[in-house]
């Protein structure tokens, strides 16, 4: 019979199967016992940094929601019955601006650029994991500076009033959604989509029709 902790499972299965004689039941007790007896006194003497720990894990998580959502949120202009999901992330508040009874799902981002703006129409739907850009890193090659540092290049962003933009869409800087378009879930948009249009992606490029 093995002696070490790690082996107390397989011993109790073999005492269940009654391949273990009295004494080596015996042994197996008293294994049980001190095992518990070191987990509870490994417990208590990891107890405080172990809660120190999560406390300080909650405080940073707390931070990064009200960096990523809380502050940003405050500061954008959103009208009457907006939903925006806790699970967003919001960039530059003071350049979105949000029509009425706008909903964003969980998991989608909004990245407005420091001047350029999105702006979303009355009654929109963005679905989970969309995410708006108006702002990208510069990509030079000359000038020795990284791109992690390069200035933002940015474009606003349109979407019109009763657009649904399905799950895991990307719209780029630039790009201008009309009333009533439907994107189609994992489609890249970068530049006009017209009113009252289906985008998809098929292939590498986006495919539009009208809506039936």
């Amino acid at each position: 019979m093995k002696q070490r902790f790690s082996e107390l499972g397989l011993d109790r299965w073999r005492a269940e199967a009654g391949l273990l004689d009295e004494t080596e039941r015996a042994i197996l007790r008293r294994r049980e016992r001190l095992f518990i007896a070191w987990k509870a006194g490994k417990g208590i003497l990891l107890l405080p940094l172990s809660t120190f720990r999560q406390l300080l894990n909650l405080v940073f998580l707390l931070a990064d929601v009200e960096r990523l959502h809380g502050a940003p949120r405050r500061r954008m202009i959103a009208g009457r019955g907006c939903v925006i999901d806790r699970q967003t992330w919001l960039v530059n508040g003071d350049s979105i601006e949000l029509g009425d009874h706008v909903k964003v799902s969980a998991f989608s981002a909004l990245v407005a650029g420091a001047e350029a703006k999105i702006m979303i129409g009355d009654y929109t739907i963005l679905g989970p994991g969309v995410f708006v850009v108006a702002a990208n890193h510069g990509i030079a090659k000359d000038g020795g500076i990284p791109i992690r540092y390069q200035a933002w290049n940015e474009k606003p962003v349109h979407i019109g009033s009763n657009v649904w933009i399905g799950a895991n869409a990307v719209i780029l800087p630039g790009s201008r959604i009309g009333d009533g378009a439907v994107i189609g879930a994992g489609a890249v948009v970068r530049g006009e989509v017209p009113p009252g249009c289906i985008a998809y992606s098929r292939g590498a490029g986006l495919n539009v029709r009208e809506r039936q």
